[in-house]
């Protein structure tokens, strides 16, 4: 299995230095798995096996120079991560791998996840729905999945967009939302707890009754593993989604699960 890390390099985004305690953390739990950044010459290149996305930019290019901003945030941020999964789909096309798991490079792995993923083989990929709210894809098994999304691409930004689509503010989690409902694909959502475990959405969030201290989750750590209270049981988490406050503190939280970087 591979377990798939993208970073752009964004000029208008403040330092960051949990990248390499994201992957040291998905290369202690999951030791099996073959653990990639594919990123720019701008990031570090020792922590993994790297690869460049400019040897695999030749949907990004394409997509890019069609693309139409449709969305509040800043564009710079918002066309990243709609053409990272570009670069994943060219990589996938490539390398002809099997099943990806593709992380945020604010993530921290506290679990095996070529183990965890044996719970999702039976679907085409994963996306998570707390309550409404749509992260993911996390896991793909099928590559059919990404090839609809560069596909719904070319035709939202070529006027040829379906009903119901590019009416609004649109951005990865809404085009992947769209690829859903759109294909017949067997998609598992993550926020499930399967065999006692689960993939965290967003660390500051407390949907589905998660013990909130009105930041962020209340995180215990027993064997190098993070659980939280929902009700009265423990559920662990396979990972965790480090944003806003934690962002700059993923240190601390890989730390408590053993993780030096």
């Amino acid at each position: 299995m591979t377990i798939l890390f993208v970073r752009q390099f964004f000029p208008q985004a403040p330092p960051f230095d949990g990248l390499r305690w994201a992957i040291a953390s998905a290369r202690r739990f999951s030791p099996g798995s073959r653990v990639i950044l594919l990123g720019d010459e701008r990031q570090p290149t020792n922590l993994c096996e790297y690869h460049n996305l400019k040897d695999y930019s030749e949907t990004a290019d394409r997509i890019g120079a069609i693309y139409q901003h449709r969305h509040t945030s800043p564009e710079f941020f918002i066309k990243c991560s709609i053409l990272g999964w570009c670069y994943v789909y060219d990589f996938w096309k490539k390398h002809n791998l099997d099943r990806v798991v593709v992380l945020d490079t604010d993530v921290l792995t506290f679990a095996d996840l070529d183990r965890e993923c044996q719970h999702w083989q039976d679907v085409d990929m994963t996306m998570s729905h707390p309550e409404g709210h749509v992260q993911g894809p996390m896991i793909i098994n099928n590559v059919t999945a990404l090839e609809a999304y560069i596909s719904l691409l070319t035709d939202c930004y070529s006027g040829k967009a379906p009903d119901g689509v590019f009416q609004g503010p649109e951005c990865t989690m809404t085009f992947w939302r769209h690829v859903a409902r759109l294909n017949p694909f067997r998609v598992g959502d993550t926020s499930e707890i399967k065999n006692g475990a689960t993939w965290d959405h967003n660390l500051c969030q407390g949907y589905h009754n998660y013990e909130h201290n009105g930041v962020s989750k209340v995180m215990r750590f027993h064997n190098f593993q993070p659980y939280c209270l929902r009700g009265n049981d423990l559920v662990r988490f396979n990972i965790l989604h480090c944003w806003g406050y934690w962002k700059n503190r993923m240190a601390e939280l890989a730390r408590h699960g053993g993780v030096s970087a």
